[in-house]
């Protein structure tokens, strides 16, 4: 199983005029409340922690030579899964450098629903902050040598290097951000 191969990349303009031309093989990795806020038309759904690369490429069916084109907010996790597919012995992917939110500015058609949550990487930013402050008050009025605040710091530092979010893994799974609208557009 190796991961070493980079995957293909194609520029949003690339790409929009693949899609103007007609249909193509198009998969998010999102989780479902993204998916459902704001997605390109004609996506199908495969959230990347659940992520299936075997079931996702029968599911879509491309035709032969015709890459299935990876999605996410800004990129990492359709890397993350253009990898996985990879490893699965299915080369022929391609990631859209910038994803969902280059499509937006490039106008890329869209397909949005009501925003209903706050985005993932701002819920992370809200669950550290809670975290944060709860072990300054614990150090505080507790005692002085709650260490777990350098533990953070030093994950921050890991989650930035190495583009893993353990808690944004965690709280994709949060039923507030399920969404059982994209579930019709799920292929696994």
């Amino acid at each position: 199983m190796s991961t070493s191969t980079a995957p293909a990349t194609i520029s949003t303009a690339e790409f929009a005029a693949i899609l103007a031309k007609g249909p193509a093989c198009v998969l998010d990795v999102r989780t479902p409340a993204e998916f459902a806020e704001c997605h390109v038309a004609g996506a199908k759904l495969a959230p990347l922690d659940a992520l299936d690369p075997r079931k996702a490429a029968d599911a879509l069916k491309p035709a032969d030579g015709t890459p299935i084109y990876l999605l996410c907010k800004g990129g990492t996790r359709a890397t993350k899964a253009a990898q996985q597919f990879i490893a699965a012995g299915i080369a022929n992917v391609c990631v859209v450098t910038g994803g969902t939110e280059a499509c937006v500015a490039a106008n890329v058609p869209v397909e949005r629903g009501a925003k209903s949550v706050i985005p993932l990487d701002g819920q992370v930013r809200i669950a550290i902050g809670v975290l944060i402050l709860m072990f300054m008050l614990l150090a505080r009025y507790v005692h002085y040598s709650i260490y777990l605040i350098p533990a953070m710091a030093i994950a921050l530092i890991v989650s930035g290097l190495t583009g893993f979010c353990g808690m944004a893994l965690l709280l994709g799974k949060a039923p507030w951000n399920q969404n059982k609208d994209a579930d019709s557009c799920r292929v696994c």
